[in-house]
C-alpha cells in the first residue's frame, strides 16, 4: 500500500507512568490505517510511559507526540 505520513497522538499519563485515558489522534496522518497504527503503538507495552516530574516528584500529565511512518 506504500502509505507514508505522520500522526500526532495525544496521551494522558499518571504519576505511575500508566495511561489514564485511551490515547487519541491529535492530528491525523490522512490515512485511517496509519492513524490506527499510531494508536496501537501508543498502547503497546501495557501503556507504560515515563511520568513527568515537577520539583523532582512524579506527576500526572497529558501531551502529544508524533509517529512517523516512512518507507525505506
Amino acid at each position: 500500500m506504500e502509505e507514508q505520513g505522520v500522526a500526532a497522538v495525544h496521551v494522558c499519563v499518571g504519576a505511575d507512568g500508566r495511561l489514564t485515558a485511551v490515547p487519541t489522534i491529535a492530528q491525523s496522518s490522512g490515512s485511517p490505517r496509519l492513524d490506527d497504527g499510531a494508536l496501537l503503538l501508543a498502547k503497546a507495552g501495557s501503556g507504560h510511559y515515563r511520568s513527568s516530574t515537577e520539583d523532582g516528584r512524579a506527576v500526572s500529565s497529558c501531551y502529544s507526540f508524533r509517529v512517523r511512518f516512512a518507507l525505506r
